[in-house]
């Protein structure tokens, strides 16, 4: 009986051992391995072997300081909608933007950003020109070894310029007035990354916006209108080292949608869809 005893708490604690060990080693594993600034937070396999993130090696400490620049450099390959639809003669191709992102990351994972983005095109006969200047404080939190969740919040300033479109009416096609916003809101994003064992990793985006301000349509002035923008985005981003662990380069391509609550007049939208690549350093 005594043996039994001895070797049943034997047992126990090597089974406890056993398990401490291996949350030491999860831990390590998720909160370092591939988590140099910039680089996806990677995860491992029962083999200890890297399978996604930047591989710096399953289980080895990444002493990588985890402040840094954050630099993104995206081009957006978008077609203009419109709720009412376009005319067949004024409709707009694929037409690419840039999109630039530059911020700062703190040694606690918080980090301030600006984004800017801008569109302006046109055909024969109509034209869009808008752009958006977004600040916001941004941070990634780690759900488990190959998941995470990026929050961010802060502030957008908008402007907006169509002009030129044709509209069907009784009399046939006329022209509609031209119609020009600037406003200023706040915006909300949440992001969420799976890196994958055959490498990389997916990515889906929500970010919301609102604005207000006046609304000019022709000689028209609506003061005070209220007006949102939805983005959604999903795609496949690809991380590797650049000169050592501590840095990194993550390529991606996705394809994303915009509606534009309110751009037309107050009362319909607008919008953008395509296909959005580029890359981006953390360092």
């Amino acid at each position: 009986m005594k043996k039994t005893v001895i070797g049943t708490c034997t047992l126990v604690l090597w089974g406890v051992a056993t398990f401490q060990a291996g949350a030491q080693q999860a831990v390590l594993t998720s909160s370092m391995f591939g988590e140099g600034p910039g680089c996806a937070v990677g995860c491992c396999d029962e083999g200890e072997a890297p399978v996604c993130g930047c591989e710096v090696g399953c289980g080895v400490a990444n002493d990588c300081d985890q402040s840094g620049l954050v630099v993104d450099t995206e081009m957006t390959l978008f077609r203009y909608h419109h709720s009412e639809g376009i005319v067949k003669s004024q409709e707009f191709d694929f037409e690419a933007a840039p999109r630039i992102t530059l911020g700062f990351r703190g040694p606690g994972g918080l980090g301030i950003r600006g984004r800017w983005w801008k569109y302006d095109h046109s055909n024969s006969l109509a034209g869009v020109e808008t752009y958006n200047i977004d600040v916001e404080l941004f941070e990634e939190l780690q759900l488990s070894s190959c998941t995470t969740v990026e929050l961010s919040g802060g502030f957008r300033y908008n402007g907006f310029n169509e002009s030129g479109f044709l509209a069907d009416s009784p009399e046939g096609e006329v022209t509609r007035d031209t119609q020009r916003f600037n406003g200023f809101g706040g915006v909300l994003a949440i992001e969420a990354n799976r890196s994958l064992a055959m490498g990389g990793s997916l990515y889906t985006r929500l970010r919301e916006a609102i604005l207000m301000d006046d609304w000019h349509k022709g000689n028209t002035v609506k003061a005070d209108v209220v007006l949102a923008v939805t983005e959604i985005a999903f795609g496949y981003e690809f991380s590797m080292p650049v000169i050592s662990s501590c840095y990194c380069m993550n390529s991606f391509l996705g394809i994303e949608w915009q509606n534009w609550h309110g751009f037309d007049a107050g009362n319909d939208s607008v919008g953008f869809a395509g296909i959005v690549t580029g890359f981006s350093l953390e360092f």
